[in-house]
């Protein structure tokens, strides 16, 4: 659902390519422990997961399981 409303959309692509974001994802379909031990780190057993590393930010930003259609160009915009 994340990917239709969110994160598949051109608005998006277009936002992370002007601002030069690049995205990152992690398949945990064969049960990776690497994975695994990275979402429990975050305080996850399972997936989505999502997490945004802002410029200058030492830690990640914890975003909700649930994206709406301008969440991540909202970022984005007050990101830069």
């Amino acid at each position: 659902m994340n990917e239709q409303v969110a994160i598949n959309r051109d608005a998006t692509a277009q936002a992370f390519a002007a601002a030069g974001v690049e995205m990152m994802r992690g398949d945990c379909t064969n049960g990776d422990t690497v994975i695994t031990a990275f979402l429990e780190r975050h305080g996850r057993s399972g997936v989505p997961l999502y997490l945004w590393y802002g410029a200058g930010e030492a830690e990640p930003r914890l975003l909700p399981q649930i994206l709406g259609p301008s969440s991540l160009i909202e970022l984005v915009q007050r990101q830069f």
